[in-house]
């Protein structure tokens, strides 16, 4: 079984495979192509990459996409482990990590997306729109293609990751997903607290 194709023909049964038959190497792996899938519009549109070539902006979106992406793997893994025990799952964390990897691979579906991006707009997707009302150099159409996929990709990958985490933790897929709002809940309160944070300083820092 290969869960980079079967994940999308037959999502359960690769859902078992992964958490029943890999190691952490394979959840690894999926978790750095993943983060490379993403890693192109790292700093699209940003115009923070001007004085450097598209080479150097594609490795270093590569780089710093997947130094990230892997320690969020395992703090992934705990989160979920904490949650599913505390919704009465009896997951181990080893396996709850290979269950997180699941959700990880819809994703990959974005990588030719990515590679079309650079293909089609260089050097300019990173550059800074110069109409102050557009939000990207992408043309409407393809950046409509590239929100179309990313949105059906991230509700893929949410009811996989669902369904994985259910699995290992034997219970559910319902509660998988309750368990995946949990998280995502704890993510938003602790990014707003951040964001208040950080806002707090810097009024601060300029007397406001």
């Amino acid at each position: 079984m290969n869960p980079f194709l079967t994940i999308w023909t037959k999502p359960n049964e690769t859902v078992r495979y992964v958490i029943q038959e890999k190691n952490l190497v394979f959840g690894i792996l999926v978790t750095a192509i993943a983060s490379l899938s993403s890693s192109v519009f790292l700093f699209a549109d940003t115009g923070l990459m001007d004085n450097f070539s598209l080479p150097v902006i594609l490795l270093l979106s590569v780089l710093i996409s997947v130094i990230f992406s892997i320690p969020f793997y395992f703090i992934n893994g705990a989160a979920y482990l904490l949650i599913g025990k505390m919704l009465g799952g009896v997951g181990r964390y080893r396996k709850v990590c290979l269950a997180v990897s699941n959700g990880s691979l819809p994703s990959l579906a974005m990588l030719p997306v990515s590679i079309l991006a650079v293909v089609l707009y260089g050097k300019d997707l990173y550059k800074e729109p110069a109409d102050m009302f557009a939000i990207t150099n992408m043309s409407p159409g393809f950046y409509l293609f590239y929100s179309l996929v990313m949105l059906g990709v991230s509700i893929y990958g949410i009811v996989i990751l669902s369904k994985a985490i259910g699995a290992v933790h034997q219970f559910s897929a319902l509660r998988g997903f309750g368990a995946t709002l949990i998280y995502m809940g704890i993510i938003f309160i602790i990014s707003i607290i951040l964001i208040v944070v950080f806002a707090a300083f810097i009024f601060a820092m300029l007397g406001i």
